[in-house]
């Protein structure tokens, strides 16, 4: 249908409009954008139906009577008849109005005028299913509902009065003028973070699918712990702020704007890894020293340091290296050289070379270092070993039957105060050479042969007990020997090595000694804090059950001893009170 120079046309099929044939959106500049684009076109460009003069279409307008001083009671009244086809338009500019005329949805509006009143909300006007045209400048609405213009298919103009590059602008316009969109923004107040006293503001930014966070000078400390869930990027401006560290965040992930502009940032966490290389941090006027190595996971183009840089030195130099290796565009440098970049630094840092060189051998003697103590080690704790392998075996019962005393005790017999303190014990069946060697028997057999017959070995080391000039040190080192070999061979249940006077003993069998001591087969007699009894009870736990028998049939081999000897007419030894004392007697 043709209207003088209109023709009737409906893009998307819900509104009624008259598009110029003259119109440029048919020119052949348009047509390359496709049937679509000139259908966006003709639909910004085209007029309304009431505003074509078409037979039997009305345009009327409409009056208003505000009923209350304060502008939210009003009604529309009209002194003409009208019906379905009859439109109106409501204008009322510089007035009071804080709400719009209750009876509204009685009529067919398709034009609303009230710029320069006091409207705070627009309200659910849904009901104007004919409006095409709402103006509502200059007013002081600060929350627009998403239900607010559902259900209007009619609407297709409304006016901006902010930002200021924006005001008075028709929203259409902006689908021309691609300069002006970036400037359509949408407060936000769900879901606005806040670090303590730091307040934040969040508008969402359809035109670059961005959500905006701005805590800019705010004297905020840290950046926000939580930001609302979205599915757009997030642009986050912190900049003026008292921030000095870069700590890890969740949403790292989705930040497409860092700005930490004007912070004293002194470090960065090594969380910096989870920003996309999409990503733009901002960090001008920062103190750092260094970077954390997981920078080298992202493109140095991420990063925009501004003038201040970092000390470029040995160990920074890896910075260099790998803003070089990535290409950086943007610079970064040395604190410490005028008008070098950290880059051009590791061309001339020939030190860093030699001094490298120094921490190669110096590292690569680590792993010698370890293996000589390693040995050292093993060499000191063998005997632990043993000691601790024979404490678990147990010991074959042909060796046990053949025991029939129950302690070897090895000592210095030429020391009195050693020599009163052995033959003053009681407590248990012990073998003591200087009492109990069979006479005729060299010490070696005695050793030997008694050592054998005993269940324990007890040594008591004192001063000088193992010097070469000493009569009976010899004996002393073959007791040691021999009981700590009969020990390890599972001969002997246990060894009990007792220092007596805080001798200095260590160089014989020192290793040996240690070991024993470290097991709880040791003990100092001038120990306070233990008595010796309880240390004889728990090492010798389980003595050998005194057999009246074994004493008797020894005293008989005693007795045929002495008689066979005196047979021979063995020659007495000692004379002593009218006694003749064979050697090594028993009393």
């Amino acid at each position: 249908m043709i209207m003088g120079t209109y023709t009737y046309c409906s893009p998307d099929g819900m509104k009624d409009l008259w598009c110029n044939i003259h119109s440029s959106c048919y020119t052949n500049k348009n047509s390359k954008y496709g049937f679509e684009f000139i259908n966006q076109c003709l639909a910004c460009k085209a007029a309304p139906e009431w505003e074509i003069p078409l037979p039997n279409v009305t345009y009327r307008s409409l009056d208003v009577e505000i009923r209350d001083v304060i502008g939210t009671e009003s009604m529309l009244l009209t002194d003409q008849e009208f019906n379905s086809t009859t439109y109106f338009r409501f204008v009322h500019s510089d007035g009071y109005l804080k709400q719009l005329p209750r009876n509204i949805c009685k009529f067919n509006i398709v034009l609303i005028d009230v710029s320069y009143n006091l409207f705070e909300e627009i309200g659910n006007i849904s009901c104007l299913q004919t409006l095409d045209t709402l103006k509502m400048n200059e007013n002081r609405i600060t929350f627009v509902s998403n239900k607010t213009f559902a259900e209007m298919p009619k609407l297709s103009k409304s006016t901006c009065k902010n930002p200021e590059p924006l005001r008075g602008i028709n929203s259409e316009n902006l689908f021309y003028n691609t300069s002006l969109q970036h400037l359509m923004v949408c407060d936000v107040q769900d879901g606005c973070p806040k670090v303590g006293q730091c307040k934040c503001v969040r508008t969402f930014q359809p035109i670059t699918d961005s959500l905006i966070i701005d805590c800019s000078n705010q004297s905020c400390n840290d950046l926000p712990d939580v930001v609302p869930d979205t599915r757009h990027k997030i642009v986050l401006f912190m900049e003026g702020n008292q921030i000095r560290s870069v700590n890890s965040k969740y949403y790292f992930k989705d930040v497409k704007i860092l700005n930490l502009s004007r912070n004293p940032i002194q470090s960065i966490e090594e969380s910096i890894q989870n920003f996309s290389n999409d990503a733009e941090i901002i960090i001008t006027d920062h103190l750092l020293d260094s970077l954390p190595r997981q920078v080298q996971l992202l493109d140095p183009n991420v990063f925009r340091f501004g003038q201040n840089g970092i000390p470029c030195n040995c160990d920074n130099r890896w910075i260099g290296e790998w803003r070089k290796i990535k290409k950086a565009r943007y610079p970064l440098f040395c604190s410490n050289f005028e008008n070098v970049l950290i880059e051009d630094f590791i061309i001339h840092s020939t030190e860093c070379d030699s001094r490298q060189d120094t921490l190669l051998i110096l590292y690569s003697l680590i792993p010698l270092t370890i293996f000589i103590v390693l040995i050292w080690k093993l060499r000191h704790l063998r005997y632990d070993v043993k000691v601790l392998k024979n404490q678990f075996l147990p010991i074959d019962k042909k060796i046990q039957r053949s025991w029939q005393t129950d302690i070897y005790i090895s000592f210095d017999e030429d020391n009195d105060d050693v020599r009163r303190f052995v033959l003053r014990r009681r407590e248990l069946n012990t073998y003591i050479a200087c009492r109990d060697s069979w006479p005729g028997s060299t010490d070696e057999q005695n050793i030997v042969m008694n050592l054998q017959r005993c269940k324990y070995c007890l040594i008591i080391q004192s001063s000088g007990m193992y010097d070469l000039d000493k009569t009976k040190s010899c004996t002393n080192r073959m007791e040691y020997r021999l009981a700590w070999d009969m020990f390890t061979d599972k001969k002997l249940c246990k060894v009990l090595v007792i220092n007596f006077d805080k001798s200095k003993t260590e160089t014989f069998q020192a290793l040996k000694t240690k070991a024993l001591y470290r097991l709880g087969m040791g003990f100092k007699i001038y120990d306070r804090k233990r008595s010796l009894n309880e240390k004889l009870l728990e090492v010798f736990n389980e003595p050998l059950v005194t057999n009246v028998k074994h004493i008797r049939q020894r005293k008989r081999r005693i007795s045929a001893y002495l008689w066979q000897q005196s047979k021979y007419k063995t020659r007495p030894l000692k004379m002593t009170n009218n006694k003749v004392m064979y050697q090594n007697e028993v009393d």
